[in-house]
């Protein structure tokens, strides 16, 4: 993990090799496939802008599955927020009570705050994340991180954060830990400091 000064914003940028071990990325797949095939979401779409409107049911989990070229915006919370197997896409999402759970995604932007961050088997994505505890990544690369908005807070955000009972004063975004360190030394891309992530959607 690598940090630079952008201006007056500080970026963290984690990259890490792609080598890992397949069996246990796969066993995590499956169990997380069917986590996220139980709850209510937003499946098997590609080019499109999907919105899930203010006001809906904050009480549930929430799955985003197999999209493609797609912007989503995710105006509701929920207890927890299920990722899974997206590509080329930006998700534009208020604060989640829970965990963020990403698997299998590839070139995409999340604007995201929880409780938790978890994020398994991608690669090359950009993050703007409000995180009350350290992210999370195993078996990624190619990944940037930036905070998940500047303070103070609009008051449609700062009432969407107190909602989810996040503190906004309290980011954990530049606290990434990973669980998997490559068996060989590590290659020339891990770690290394790369072009700072575009400013937030």
């Amino acid at each position: 993990m690598a940090e630079a000064k952008a201006g007056s914003s500080l970026i963290v940028v984690v990259s890490i090799s792609a080598r890992c071990a397949a069996r246990p990325a796969l066993a995590h797949a499956d169990s997380f496939a069917a986590s996220a095939a139980s709850c209510q979401g937003l499946r098997d779409r590609a080019d499109a802008t999907l919105i899930r409107a203010a006001g809906e049911d904050t009480g549930s989990d929430f799955a985003l599955s197999h999209l493609r070229n797609c912007t989503v915006h995710l105006l509701s919370g929920c207890t927890a927020l299920w990722i899974r197997k997206l590509e080329g896409c930006t998700i534009l999402a208020v604060p989640v009570a829970g965990a963020v759970y990403i698997t299998e995604c590839t070139d995409c932007r999340f604007l995201l705050g929880s409780r938790q961050v978890r994020i398994h088997t991608s690669s090359a994505c950009d993050f703007y994340l409000h995180a009350a505890s350290h992210p999370i990544i195993e078996h990624c690369e190619r990944f940037r991180f930036a905070p998940y908005a500047p303070l103070p807070l609009p008051e449609a955000l700062a009432g969407a954060f107190e909602q989810a009972r996040l503190d906004p004063a309290k980011n954990s975004w530049d606290q990434v830990e990973t669980i998997w360190r490559p068996p060989h030394p590590p290659s020339p891309l891990a770690p290394s400091l790369f072009t700072p992530p575009p400013p937030p959607p």
